[in-house]
């Protein structure tokens, strides 16, 4: 059988495939909302889609807050993919509709929104990475970093200066130039919709890394999603209800289909990753592992 797990020309490809997948959605999907509206079924499959975008973003953020590279590479690198996904995203609003204009504060509210999700995943990431040494590499010994990874040179800050200056042009051109506005009240409504979906979409994103990647019990990540998709419906549906007043009881269905995209999206990306040799390893799981060699060790020679 072919083994991949080591093949960096197949890891590439995949990558590859996966990034132009993501770019491809983001400049399709969008059409979706514009035409949502004309059959119920149609506005479904836009919420599903919605959680394969929102994927994008879970996915990044767990690379950035668990990938074996440095972090000067890691955060660099997830950054610019992340703006370049929301830019993307933002062209495909104005793709259906060209003679339309889309406030500007709405796409910069739905960039802050990627933001947001991104650097609220660092800190579980952040402090599961510095507690128990978890990293998600190809095997044990790629999760070192060396003092020279860590050190920042000339070069580096150049190169990283130039990617700040092409984002910047990158982001100009992909956003609105729409002269509309939103009220204050429309604005601080969607900001609490945001911290809501912030909540509830790392709530799902960030069990998937333990469900795809370890060798673990996975009784405790499956508890959670699992209660984080049974629950969050109902829910967000009742704190919908205090604020809009009258909802759609089908609002709960709706819900149910952003998780369920969100969720599928993130657990058979990692899978694939998974099949490609990645798994999390931690210096908890060694030393359980290296307790159990010693037990049997000791038994054995009784």
């Amino acid at each position: 059988m072919y083994n991949t797990e080591r093949n960096p020309i197949v890891q590439i490809a995949v990558i590859a495939g996966l990034c132009l997948f993501a770019f491809t959605c983001n400049l399709l999907v969008p059409a979706l909302f514009w035409r949502s509206h004309r059959y119920d079924w149609l506005e479904y499959c836009a919420i599903f889609a919605s959680g394969v975008l929102v994927a994008e973003v879970a996915l990044l953020a767990i690379w950035c807050g668990l990938g074996q590279w440095s972090l000067k590479y890691r955060l660099p690198v997830t950054v610019t993919l992340l703006i370049f996904g929301a830019c993307s995203y933002c062209l495909g609003l104005q793709l259906p509709e060209p003679n339309s204009r889309m406030p500007w504060l709405v796409a910069a509210l739905l960039t802050g929104a990627a933001i947001g999700l991104f650097a609220v995943m660092q800190l579980p990431l952040w402090l599961i990475r510095r507690t128990s040494q978890s990293r998600i590499a190809l095997s044990k010994g790629d999760q070192s970093e060396s003092p020279q990874q860590k050190q920042f040179g000339v070069g580096y800050l150049m190169i990283l200066t130039a990617l700040f200056a092409i984002l910047l042009v990158v982001v100009q051109s992909s956003m609105p130039h729409g002269h509309q506005f939103l009220s204050i009240g429309e604005i601080l409504e969607t900001c609490v919709y945001l911290i809501i979906y912030i909540a509830v979409s790392s709530l799902l994103s960030i069990p998937c890394v333990w469900i795809a990647l370890s060798e673990r019990k996975k009784t405790p990540s499956l508890v959670t999603l699992a209660a984080t998709i049974t629950v969050a419906p109902f829910l967000l549906f009742g704190l919908t209800k205090m604020l809009a007043g009258q909802v759609d009881s089908e609002a709960i269905f709706s819900i149910f289909c952003y998780e369920i995209g969100l969720t599928g999206t993130t657990l058979a990306t990692l899978v694939i990753f998974r099949l490609l040799g990645y798994q999390v390893f931690s210096n908890d799981h060694d030393n359980t592992r290296e307790s159990q060699d010693d037990r049997v060790i000791e038994t054995e020679a009784m």
